[in-house]
C-alpha cells in the first residue's frame, strides 16, 4: 500500500469531491446534485461524530477518491460514500484503501454496506473485500 495513502478530508479537497460525487450520483441512493454550499456544510459537520471515519484516498500525492466507515455502538460498521475517480479504477486502489482502514479499525467489527443492485463496480469491490449478501431489500415505487 506504499503508493496509497489515507488522509483526512481538508477544505482543499472539497471541490474535487463535490465534482466527483456529482459525476457519479447515479450510484447513490440520494442522487441530487451537490452545491458548493452544501458541500461546505457537509465538511463542517465531519468532525461531529467521532465514530464516523471519513477517508480521503490518495495515490502517490494525487487525490483519488474517498469513503467512510461509521462505527456503531453494537460493533457494526457501515461502509459507504465511496467515490473513486475514473483514472484510478481497475487498479485495486479502493480495495487496498478500504482493506487498510478496516484492518486499522479492527477485525472485531462486523462491516456492512448497502449497494444499488445495478452497481456492479461496488458489488465486485465488496466481494473482493470478503463481503457476502445476507439479505435483499425490495422496493415498490408508486407511479
Amino acid at each position: 500500500m506504499s503508493d496509497i495513502r489515507l488522509d483526512a478530508i481538508g477544505a482543499n479537497d472539497l471541490e474535487f469531491l463535490r465534482q466527483l460525487r456529482n459525476q457519479e450520483r447515479q450510484w447513490f441512493f440520494d442522487q441530487s446534485e451537490i452545491t458548493p454550499e452544501a458541500q461546505a456544510a457537509w465538511h463542517r459537520r465531519l468532525g461531529e461524530n467521532p465514530n464516523h471515519h471519513w477517508y480521503l484516498v490518495r495515490v502517490k500525492d494525487a487525490r483519488a477518491g474517498c469513503f467512510s466507515i461509521k462505527v456503531r455502538s453494537d460493533a457494526r460498521a457501515e461502509v459507504g460514500s465511496i467515490l473513486l475517480a475514473p483514472e484510478f479504477r481497475g487498479q485495486g486502489v479502493m480495495t487496498r484503501a478500504m482493506g487498510a482502514a478496516m484492518a486499522q479499525l479492527g477485525s472485531h467489527l462486523r462491516y456492512y454496506t448497502e449497494v444499488l443492485p445495478d452497481n456492479d463496480r461496488s458489488l465486485n469491490l465488496f466481494k473482493r473485500l470478503g463481503f457476502t449478501a445476507t439479505f435483499v431489500t425490495l422496493e415498490r415505487t408508486v407511479r
